[in-house]
């Protein structure tokens, strides 16, 4: 199994404890959107499982939705987009339903 580093440019006390990085990226995400806890914790925990994906058999799917327009989807994948190590470019129109998998997205790019 390869280890593919997250933020290889991480420097200071605690760098290399997954705690930090975890609540980094947490903190990061609450900064720029309004969050629960678990809602921050389960992009988190999904974001970080995407630098392992390619390893494992079975990978959960994350799905942004909401009624709403402007309420922040948009900001989310933009953040999602620069944290993960493949990121899909992908526009979904909200007239049509979203049945797609990553397993099919990740053959896009």
């Amino acid at each position: 199994m390869n280890i593919v580093p997250v933020f290889p440019h991480a420097s200071g006390a605690g760098s290399g404890n997954l705690g930090n990085l975890l609540d980094r990226i947490s903190g990061k995400l609450r900064r720029h959107l309004v969050l629960s806890p678990a809602e921050a914790h389960a992009v988190t925990l999904w974001i970080v499982n995407a630098h392992c994906h390619d390893e494992g058999r079975i990978s959960p799917v994350l799905a942004v939705v909401s009624p709403d327009r402007r309420c922040g989807k948009t900001t989310l994948l933009g953040l999602i987009k620069g944290l993960v190590p493949r990121p899909a470019a992908i526009r979904i129109s909200a007239k049509l339903p979203c049945t797609g998998s990553l397993n099919q997205i990740h053959r896009l790019c």
